[in-house]
């Protein structure tokens, strides 16, 4: 059973579709709406907010991602496609989210980047609280600690209960890391660029 990673120009897509590799879950890079059939659907994202939600309309993936979760399937957003998610982003003027969870994307505090990397933890009991199963079941391990990268300059604030909201860190404790409910994970960090620690915790979510 393939994961679908969605693509609209604006995406890390051939390091993440490597990464699935390692963790051994076939992957298809989706350019069409017609395409997607995947239970499990990866939405990342790099750039600016405004091109790539114009991206998302212009190849009728918004209703698709909508229908798609609505229908029970899961989405996993990386970076840009996690602020996606969100009801809207303060870049490019304002710009209109997917409203899949209640939170706004803005500017981190001082107008600065966030380039560095942090430290995370997840265990699996936070992801059994929160009704959420991996379809594929890749590892026994109970607990993921370790290190994932950041590269931005915008970032989640989300007032939704219904996720389990983990903070970026102590500096930037408003901002989201990571956001999971029974079918949405959302990630503001690169699996992709964070070496043994991104695929360990694919293998966790997945």
């Amino acid at each position: 059973m393939p994961v679908d990673i969605i693509d609209v120009g604006s995406g890390n897509i051939s390091s993440i579709v490597h990464c699935l590799d390692r963790v051994h879950v076939h992957s298809r890079v989706v350019n069409h709406v017609n395409q997607l059939s995947a239970k499990v659907i990866i939405l990342p994202g790099v750039g600016s907010a405004g091109f790539f939600m114009e991206q998302l309309h212009k190849y009728a993936f918004v209703d698709a991602i909508l229908e798609h979760v609505n229908s029970g399937n899961k989405l996993i957003g990386i970076c840009l496609g996690f602020q996606a998610m969100t009801q809207f982003m303060e870049e490019d003027g304002g710009v209109e989210g997917l409203g899949l969870l209640k939170a706004r994307t803005v500017a981190l505090p001082q107008a600065k980047s966030h380039n560095q990397w942090e430290a995370i933890q997840l265990n699996k009991a936070e992801l059994a609280a929160k009704d959420y199963q991996a379809e594929f079941r890749l590892t026994k391990k109970r607990v993921f600690s370790g290190r994932v990268f950041y590269n931005h300059e915008y970032g989640v604030r989300c007032l939704d209960k219904r996720f389990l909201n983990m903070p970026i860190s102590p500096d930037l404790a408003p901002f989201s890391a990571m956001v999971i409910n029974q079918q949405i994970i959302g990630m503001q960090f690169h699996p992709e660029k964070s070496q043994a620690s991104g695929l360990a915790l694919l293998k966790m979510i997945l």
